[in-house]
């Protein structure tokens, strides 16, 4: 086979991979087999060595990215494959498809260039135009074989096959593209950052029945009498009736940030360079969905919020800005939260309550931010 030629990101795209083989239906992805603690076995979808294909249930299917190349003959193009998953939510992100020594498929971190492939449908290069689906297509290895399955077996009545180009049952796959014309993990960008969409803020919360301070304020009682201290961590919202007069507002800073994988945001980092308050953390959500302040983890993905006033993106000016909307990095929509768990309710006789924010309840969020400098510098 013709060796690649230059990148094309017009034809470099997302996608999954879904056998329609009769009896060897299911996703590749990155299933794996763990053993039990009395010898039995049970499949999880986790980070492995391995390239499989399994019928096993997951929400999120794994998703690869195909960079396209030019192969120098009649427009036609080859792909390097790499897993894609930015967000980690379905498994192996930015580990590339190659050939072990005894020909099965692998997944492996590896920076550089890797081997090629090519999609065909039946005597015909595949011509991938736009997203949907592509039915009748088969993947051939640069050793122009087309990937089968071979080996694997039934575990939970779950089954699950590795992956060779060389041995097995020949494989017929439905193309399930989702995004087109992106750029390359091969070739990875800098995130930008614009100064000037970033500013300083501070946070209130307008929702009805749920008014009050967004800080990191929680509370305990003593004596029957509300106490309050800032954890550095949660972010809640307390009602200004039960506000600690001796208290500073804190103050958050949004940095405009534009991805290498095409999304666009604002990191969010609690702001005082007088140290008095939280200063420099960064803005996460957990399992749970829970809102919280971290230390900055070198490496780590960088996650991008949303803010929308009254439906529309946020355009930063010097001001207090009411019906705003926090989106997650994933595009849920931020939402109060009261718990009721030892120390983290205040009840009568007091009233005060602590109302963490999160993203599984009904009632939406009402922002209002109170932008008092726009144009700052990164952190």
């Amino acid at each position: 086979m013709n060796a690649r030629a230059g990148w094309r990101k017009s034809d470099t795209f997302i996608a999954r991979l879904k056998s329609v083989t009769p009896g060897y239906e299911g996703y590749l992805g990155n299933l794996g087999v763990l053993p039990g603690t009395h010898g039995e076995k049970s499949v999880k979808q986790v980070s492995t060595e391995w390239l499989t294909l399994s019928n096993y249930s997951v929400k999120v299917p794994q998703r690869f990215m195909l960079t396209a190349f030019e192969l120098g003959y009649e427009d036609a193009v080859c792909y390097e494959i790499r897993t894609y998953s930015p967000e980690r939510s379905d498994g192996s992100h930015n580990q590339l498809l190659d050939r072990s020594n005894d020909d099965y498929i692998g997944l492996y971190d590896n920076p550089c260039e890797g081997p090629i492939w090519t999609l065909f449908k039946g005597r015909d290069q595949l011509n991938v135009s736009g997203t949907g689906r592509y039915s009748g297509v088969k993947l051939y290895s640069n050793r122009n074989f087309p990937l089968r399955a071979a080996g694997g077996g039934e575990v939970d009545n779950v089954a699950f096959h590795y992956l060779s180009d060389k041995k097995g049952v020949e494989l017929e796959f439905e193309l399930e593209v989702e995004k087109l014309d992106v750029h390359s993990l091969l070739y990875p960008l800098p995130s930008h950052y614009d100064t000037s969409r970033s500013f300083i803020a501070q946070l209130h919360s307008k929702t009805p029945g749920e008014p009050g301070f967004i800080d990191q304020i929680e509370h305990y009682k003593l004596r029957g009498e509300p106490r309050f201290y800032r954890t550095d961590g949660w972010l809640t919202i307390t009602d200004p009736q039960f506000w600690p007069q001796h208290m500073e507002l804190q103050s958050f800073w949004f940095g405009y940030f534009s991805l290498p994988d095409g999304r666009s945001g604002y990191e969010i980092r609690s702001y005082d360079p007088s140290r008095r308050r939280s200063h420099n953390k960064v803005l996460t959500y957990n399992k749970g969905g829970y809102v919280s302040f971290n230390d900055p983890v070198a490496g780590t993905p960088r996650e991008v919020w949303t803010l929308l006033h009254r439906d529309k993106v946020f355009s930063p000016v010097p001001g207090s800005f009411d019906d705003c909307r926090l989106l997650s990095p994933d595009g849920l929509i931020a939402s109060p939260r009261w718990e009721s768990w030892a120390g983290a309710m205040i009840t009568q006789p007091s009233g005060a309550k602590a109302c963490y924010i999160d993203f599984a309840g009904r009632q939406k969020l009402n922002l209002s931010i109170n932008v008092h400098t726009v144009g700052v510098a990164g952190m």
